[in-house]
């Protein structure tokens, strides 16, 4: 999603323009971007809500691809025009209130399933001493029944069609990426759910790495403020305390200004999501959904999901020690993990060291 400065949009330091705020606070000026980079809570929310910033225009930047390389990424045009996040107007409407329809149907119809597999999987995974990865082995497996529940459709291992967003991305990658889109398409083809395969299509893109990512950081986030504790003891937040997605872009329709910052027409505002983090907005405490228009109509699932995941651990006895946190890369749209490594460990003395924890059981 980052791009190169685009040559309508003006370099302020080269134009002697200087940035309303000192470039370690809240907002600075990013000449690689081409844009302001927005961590102040406040500015980020209303930027969101405003009409005169757009998401960005995906479809076109693959159909612009397309004409000048003559390749076909046709499934990524046609994923970005179906996908609510990726559009604007009466589309963007449309698309919204099907999507919505179709996710809260289908949740209050299996949520009590969900909440029943997570608990059995909290007591799978957290039910003896040794090595865990809170991704491989915990967030994945309950995004995959998530998906599969919902859709009929059995991900594809290791499918990253979530990296349609990446700007920087090779045209090898984009294939590839491609290639995932159309597979995953057929397969919800021959689905016999009811769910339109547009939705299921955007719930795949959106929620996997964000889903997987986010479950897994803020578990990894508390466990690593609470190394050694007794996880029934660790007193875990009512929403997620790290999210996978680090930014979302905008980009500005009209010159505009906000809060008394300066955004010229074409100009891209990069929203620091992960900024937010425990900063009161309005009702919520966190920005982490987006706002306004394109409020992400998957707030309530992982909501429920995440609460579920707490109530269950708050009933783990075991001591957890955090191991090996491994990013993603390259990575350039997510804050994902590759792996999350803990040791769970039933000894009552908090010095004790990993060598001296019983052999591990899991492999």
């Amino acid at each position: 999603m980052r791009s190169r400065v685009s040559k309508q949009t003006p370099n302020l330091r080269r134009q002697g323009i200087s940035c309303p705020y000192p470039a370690s606070s809240s907002l600075t000026y990013d000449d690689r971007l081409g844009g302001f980079l927005v961590r102040d809570s406040a500015l980020i929310a209303e930027i969101l809500h405003s009409l005169r910033f757009q998401v960005v225009d995906y479809a076109r930047h693959y159909l612009e691809i397309s004409e000048r390389t003559g390749l076909d990424f046709a499934a990524s045009v046609t994923a970005m025009e179906r996908m609510p996040l990726a559009n604007e107007g009466p589309a963007h409407r449309e698309l919204r209130t099907r999507s919505a329809r179709a996710m809260s149907d289908d949740w209050r119809e299996n949520a009590a399933a969900m909440e029943r597999h997570i608990f059995q999987l909290v007591d799978t995974a957290f039910g003896g001493e040794g090595d865990l990865d809170l991704v491989g082995q915990f967030a994945v497996p309950i995004f995959n029944h998530l998906y599969r529940l919902w859709s009929g459709v059995t991900l594809e291992r290791g499918l990253r069609i979530a990296e349609v967003f990446c700007g920087r991305m090779s045209l090898n990658r984009r294939q590839r990426v491609d290639a995932g889109l159309r597979r995953l398409d057929d397969a919800l083809n021959g689905s016999l759910a009811c769910v339109p395969n547009d939705v299921a299509m955007s719930f795949a893109i959106l929620a996997s790495d964000s889903l997987v990512g986010s479950l897994s950081l803020s578990l990894w986030t508390l466990f690593s403020q609470n190394d050694g504790n007794r996880i029934s003891d660790i007193p875990f937040p009512e929403t997620l305390p790290s999210t996978a997605v680090p930014y979302i872009d905008r980009i500005a329709t009209e010159d505009v200004e906000i809060r008394g910052i300066r955004f010229s027409r074409g100009q891209r505002a990069r929203l620091m999501l992960q900024a937010t983090a425990g900063v009161e907005c309005g009702r919520e405490n966190d920005l982490f959904f987006g706002a306004g228009r394109h409020l992400c109509v998957g707030k309530a699932m992982t909501n429920l999901i995440w609460k579920s995941v707490c109530a269950s651990l708050a009933q783990t006895d075991l001591r957890v020690r955090v191991v090996n946190l491994a990013m993603r890369r390259p990575d350039h749209v997510f804050h994902y993990p590759e792996s999350a490594k803990v040791f769970l460990y039933a000894c009552s003395n908090r010095n004790t060291l990993r060598q001296d924890f019983p052999q591990s059981r899991r492999n």
